[in-house]
């Protein structure tokens, strides 16, 4: 299985997108500093991905979330980067992403697994 992911800098508060075939080795990679595109952008958190069928889907598809339209599903998908918060917490292995309403309140929440 192949992954194209999403993550969020909590330094500068921009998105990284690209694609891996362990996911979970790939995060760590990110937040020891070992990949040169993210070390200075570290601590990052994973706010989406997206599982494929193989090497060609996974690249094929990080490359259309890096245009403006794949942005705009971004931000259709999990909401603008500044109302990205936390949800309570879930049991192991999930994390959840929500946005915002007008009220404070979360309106809608994407649930992803993290294979831990």
């Amino acid at each position: 299985m192949y992954y194209t992911y999403v993550l969020l800098s909590k330094k500068d508060e921009k998105l990284y997108i690209g694609w891996s075939d362990d996911l979970k080795r790939r995060l760590k990679e990110h937040n020891k500093g070992l990949v040169e595109a993210t070390k200075n952008r570290r601590p990052l958190k994973l706010v989406y991905y997206e599982a494929c069928l193989n090497k060609h889907l996974a690249i094929k598809r990080e490359k259309y979330l890096k245009t403006g339209s794949g942005r705009a599903f971004l931000s259709n998908r999990i909401g603008p980067i500044a109302q990205l918060v936390t949800c309570p917490p879930m049991p192991s292995g999930i994390i959840g992403v929500g946005r915002r309403g007008s009220s404070g309140l979360i309106v809608d929440v994407l649930y992803l697994c993290i294979i831990k």
